[in-house]
């Protein structure tokens, strides 16, 4: 499994949030989300988005996932790893999340 930590992925500036995109039914109020309920996150390495789906956790700030893309360069691998490989991450690691 590959570890985000030590293999240099960014991490984002102190104070800076997760943007976050959801469906939500139009007239219904917005509810805060976190990461924890996302299964998808976007994570950032030199200059490529690797993109992550399954997104798991146990604790809310520890996740794994598997790799499902790379962009902008839309390659089957980048930087040793691949398209299906596992990936695990802490929150800080994470600077979008979908459902």
């Amino acid at each position: 499994m590959i570890n985000a930590k030590a293999k240099g992925f960014a991490v984002r500036p102190a104070g800076e949030g997760v943007f976050f995109v959801w469906d939500s039914p139009a007239g219904q109020p917005v509810k805060d989300k976190t990461i924890r309920d996302c299964s998808n996150a976007t994570l950032k390495l030199k200059e490529q988005k690797v993109l992550v789906e399954d997104v798991s956790t146990d604790d809310g700030q520890n996740f794994n996932g598997r790799i499902r893309g790379f962009e902008p360069a839309r390659l089957e691998e980048f930087d040793g790893m691949a398209i299906g490989d596992q990936i695990e991450f802490d929150e800080p690691h994470v600077f979008g999340a979908s459902d």
